[in-house]
């Protein structure tokens, strides 16, 4: 039961903070300091409004998450199918390779002025996809080694293999979703890409996870 609740919390988070930014017309700048974290003239500002929607919505789809179990509809998953442990693993090794990238962007969002020359850019966003690709797919084997999975190996292959692909689809996925935002420097913009952006990774190891179990039925 609280694994089903937790599950649809955060089905829920991710909804409301999406329909949120892309319903989101406030237009307040994403640079914080001071009164500006709550937006000028406004209860809540370009910051906290998703948290808000996050909060809202994880609290609504935690609440569904329990009436359907408790009406009978189960989404169990056997734990021995560790999907959940190779997200986790293949997100936290791409979140810290892509530091780099990770922090100019901030910057940019901010409001502070980056100085980075632009004909460092290309090899700096090379380097950094580079780098995120060899600490997703090195996580993903570590944790299950440590966790004794005896298809470590194989989902490790099949990481490698789809990872390249859904960085291409989260790129263009994190794009879109900025251009339809109309590349605005708002907090709005801001939280909706990266939401879409890790959407997009989880279902990427997921289904890489579902791949290398189904290979071996």
């Amino acid at each position: 039961m609280i694994k089903q609740g937790s599950g649809f919390a955060l089905l829920g988070a991710v909804i409301a903070v999406l329909g949120h930014s892309a319903t989101s017309t406030a237009g307040y700048s994403a640079y914080v300091s001071g009164g500006s974290f709550y937006g000028p003239d406004t209860t809540l500002g370009p910051w906290v409004q998703p948290i808000v929607a996050a909060s809202v919505g994880a609290v609504v789809g935690m609440l569904a998450g329990l009436v359907l179990y408790l009406c009978g509809f189960r989404f169990a998953v056997d734990p021995s199918r560790r999907v959940g442990l190779v997200a986790v693993a293949g997100l936290i090794g791409v979140t810290l390779g892509m530091t780099p990238v990770l922090i100019l962007v901030g910057t940019s969002f901010s409001g502070l002025n980056s100085s980075v020359s632009t004909e460092y850019l290309l090899p700096i966003y090379a380097g950094t996809g580079v780098f995120a690709y060899a600490l997703g797919v090195a996580s993903v084997r570590l944790l299950l080694r440590a966790s004794h999975d005896p298809l470590s190996s194989r989902t490790t292959k099949v990481v490698a293999a789809f990872l390249p692909v859904g960085g291409v689809l989260a790129t263009l996925v994190g794009t879109g979703t900025a251009w339809i935002r109309g590349f605005s420097t708002t907090a709005s913009t801001f939280v909706a890409v990266i939401v879409a952006v890790l959407c997009v990774l989880v279902a990427t190891f997921a289904l890489a996870r579902a791949w290398a179990l189904r290979t071996t039925a």
